[in-house]
């Protein structure tokens, strides 16, 4: 029972801390963890939403004194939170708390209770929110937040299994209500929707799901080891960095583009999957600070703050010369006087090449606009 997780406790090596609800997930890891014979404390959150919350503090700060584990415990006025992403907001406070004790304490890591079930809802969550084969690795076994090393020894452990453990040792635990309600997302999910789905198909679905999931992460784990490759043929410059087509595939590029600069939506994803497939020139996007144009040689990742003024130079420039070393390579100045004749400057931008993002930075040479004569 449960040899999995039982595993994952033993080699887990040093100080930690559990973040102890009193739920059946996180009693589990306790039951474990004290099995074992592990170094650690708990920490424990009273978001005091229940009229039992203080009574279940009490109980676990008891069984924790009686075991002679430290316990810290925060209590938060969760009805006084604003409604809106209150999930999220009692995340951050869950883990600045946290945090603040693992720093405090000396101790090398915060354990906490999620199980595979609970990956199934994330990888659900994360599909019907537009999610792509990017970011539906589901929860991690390890990872890290807040600067905190962070376990999870039951993700591959199903609550089933979970709730047979507690029933056969006798363990008590607390059911949190507002999981199976009406409120949140995951309390729908969890009551409504997976139920829902395993009775219309007749058969259980959190295993195929988590497989998914296994296989989205090595599926991250290799386009990582890709994303080198897309990494040595970056030009970098004074004004953004030069991804040349050559050498990747745009399932690649998207995934690496998504991993640098992040927030892409699924719009974003379609718009730049679409442009690299039908070789689009001139098209932008702004995304995080950056202009993203796409050129017929490749991608341009342009600083949204780089002027955008016309300069001269004494001699002639190659344009991925000037990309690579801006204004530096000659004496370059800023061209106040009149347009250059815009047939001389489209036939000179069309025999140099020149990128069409790049067409308001390139500097014309001065004989080009003395002359104004056709660049033979």
């Amino acid at each position: 029972m449960l040899q999995n997780a039982k595993k994952q406790v033993i080699e887990i090596k040093g100080k930690c801390l559990l973040g102890l609800s009193g739920g059946p997930d996180s009693m589990c890891l306790l039951k474990l963890l004290i099995e074992y014979k592990k170094s650690f404390q708990i920490a424990h959150i009273d978001h005091n939403l229940q009229k039992q919350s203080s009574k279940i503090r009490e109980e676990l700060e008891l069984f924790a004194k009686e075991h002679g584990i430290k316990f810290h415990y925060l209590i938060l006025d969760a009805a006084s939170i604003q409604k809106k992403n209150l999930e999220d907001k009692l995340r951050v406070r869950r883990l600045d708390f946290f945090k603040k004790i693992v720093e405090k304490e000396g101790l090398d890591y915060l354990l906490l209770g999620h199980q595979k079930d609970e990956e199934a809802e994330t990888v659900i969550k994360r599909f019907f929110e537009g999610g792509s084969l990017l970011n539906l690795s589901g929860i991690k076994k390890t990872s890290s937040i807040y600067g905190m090393k962070v376990i999870r020894p039951l993700l591959k452990t199903s609550k089933a299994d979970v709730i047979k453990y507690l029933e056969y040792y006798q363990i008590p635990y607390h059911t949190d209500p507002t999981n199976f309600g009406g409120g949140n997302l995951r309390a729908k999910m969890r009551s409504k929707l997976l139920p829902m789905i395993e009775k219309v198909f007749g058969k259980k679905i959190v295993s195929p799901i988590c497989d998914l999931a296994d296989q989205a992460e090595d599926l991250q784990k290799y386009l990582k080891k890709e994303f080198l490759k897309v990494e040595r043929l970056a030009i970098k410059g004074p004004f953004g960095i030069y991804y040349p087509y050559k050498g990747f595939e745009n399932y690649i590029f998207i995934q690496f583009i998504y991993n640098e600069i992040m927030n892409l939506t699924k719009e974003h994803r379609r718009f730049i999957k679409e442009c690299i497939d039908k070789k689009e020139v001139g098209k932008t996007l702004l995304i995080n600070g950056f202009k993203v144009c796409f050129e017929e040689e490749g991608v341009f990742f342009i600083n949204s703050n780089t002027s955008k003024d016309q300069y001269i130079t004494k001699e002639e420039v190659d344009w991925l010369d000037f990309w690579k070393q801006g204004y530096k390579l000659q004496t370059i100045v800023n061209y106040q006087g009149d347009k250059v004749n815009r047939k001389v400057l489209s036939e000179y931008h069309r025999i140099k090449k020149t990128p069409i993002c790049l067409r308001r930075l390139y500097p014309i040479p001065l004989t080009t606009i003395e002359k104004k004569i056709k660049i033979r």
